[in-house]
């Protein structure tokens, strides 16, 4: 016996009725809209889908839809082993003696036999949910950025890879602090705010965090730092926005730098230029000329990480997991050969730790997401962002 018809609605224009171990029926019902009459949606229990006579209408005690007796029925056949029939409205009256019938009017059905069911129905829902089903992130989220991300086993890693190919006229590499400056010509220079807080309200499309920083003392001098949205903060090392220079560094320290005339490159700032556009520092070189700069720390931990290749077109962000299961985190000597192999002749170090992070915009949702997974279970507010900012039609 068939059990019980079950409708699953497959878009505004289209609606598939399946009968359990027995066929698909799809009723058009915008196609051959009919405003006067409506639309009708039959889903017979029986073989085949019939109706009442097509040119007068259906009485009180009318056939069954199933029976085609008392019905004349315009059919054609397809390719397919399917029929098209024209099922008219019936009568409002008689609408409960037809449990298979759905009264909303008059329209088109093809019934599909059992051999065509599983290709036709299978390929209207993949063709309706492939937008549902596009995976984010994507390998080219945007024109001139490309992103992969890895999981390793031995040991245990999560990597998260950005590409930008900074000769792309369609996008800029920008760097912004946090908040506003808290007591303007005082010791303090930014706010603390979340990388995504960042994003949202400068227009990156990708970020990162940037520059160690330093935040105000809590009142009690035992207290752990509090790394909190609002918290006064200072960066360590040389920091430019927009072309103006906020941050001064005590010493030289490995800086991505790019210029007005678009130039970037890694090198050694502790003033920046005044022809720089923007600047975001580090700790320490890992990569420099293609060799691996040595360091006596061997310490695992979260790690963001700038590079370039050996002409300065591609820019590659490296953000590593750490402190945590399922990733244990990377040294500087583990980072520096991580970023040969991603073909960078130099790289720097960036803040880690509790800060690493990643973030990307949605196309789909226009709204940012934490890509990696940061030790402290939440994002960081931090000092500053590098971010990347590709133009777009629906930047508004």
């Amino acid at each position: 016996m068939v059990g019980p018809a079950v409708s699953y609605q497959i878009g505004p224009w289209m609606a598939v009725v399946a009968q359990p171990l027995e066929k698909v029926k799809l009723a058009e019902q915008s196609v051959f809209r009919r405003i006067a009459d409506g639309h009708t949606l039959a889903a017979g229990a029986g073989g085949r889908a019939g109706g009442e006579n097509a040119g007068s209408p259906a009485t009180s005690g009318a056939s069954s839809p199933t029976s085609g007796a008392a019905s004349r029925t315009w059919r054609r056949r397809t390719r397919w082993p399917s029929t098209f029939a024209r099922v008219p409205r019936p009568n409002p009256g008689t609408c409960g003696q037809h449990p298979a019938a759905q009264t909303l009017g008059q329209t088109w059905m093809m019934t599909i036999t059992r051999p065509a069911t599983l290709f036709v129905s299978s390929l209207l829902l993949a063709l309706w949910s492939a937008p549902l089903l596009a995976v984010f992130p994507a390998e080219q989220p945007f024109p001139g950025v490309r992103y992969h991300q890895e999981t390793r086993q031995s040991p245990p890693l999560r990597l998260f890879v950005a590409e930008v190919d900074v000769t792309n006229p369609r996008l800029r590499i920008r760097v912004s602090p946090g908040g506003p400056d808290p007591d303007g010509p005082g010791a303090w220079e930014t706010t603390l705010m979340t990388p995504t807080a960042v994003a949202a309200r400068d227009g990156f499309d990708l970020a990162v965090n940037g520059d160690f920083f330093s935040i105000r003392k809590p009142p009690t001098a035992t207290a752990a730092p509090v790394y909190q949205p609002g918290v006064w903060a200072n960066v360590v090392g040389p920091a430019v926005s927009g072309g103006r220079a906020w941050s001064i560094g005590d010493r030289p320290r490995p800086s991505l730098v790019v210029r007005a005339t678009g130039r970037v490159a890694i090198e050694r700032v502790a003033k920046p230029p005044a022809n720089a556009r923007a600047i975001v520092a580090g700790n320490v070189m890992l990569v420099e000329r293609g060799n691996i700069v040595a360091h006596q720390n061997q310490d695992k931990h979260p790690r963001t990480v700038l590079g370039l290749n050996g002409q300065r077109t591609r820019l590659v962000i490296l953000v590593v997991d750490g402190r945590q299961g399922g990733s244990s985190g990377m040294s500087y000597g583990e980072l520096a050969s991580e970023m040969i192999r991603l073909g960078c002749q130099s790289a720097i170090n960036l803040d880690g730790g509790g800060s690493t992070v990643m973030v990307l915009r949605d196309p789909a949702t226009r709204r940012w997401r934490v890509l990696n997974q940061p030790s402290d279970g939440q994002e960081r507010p931090v000092a500053n962002v590098l971010g990347i900012t590709a133009a777009r039609a629906d930047r508004r």
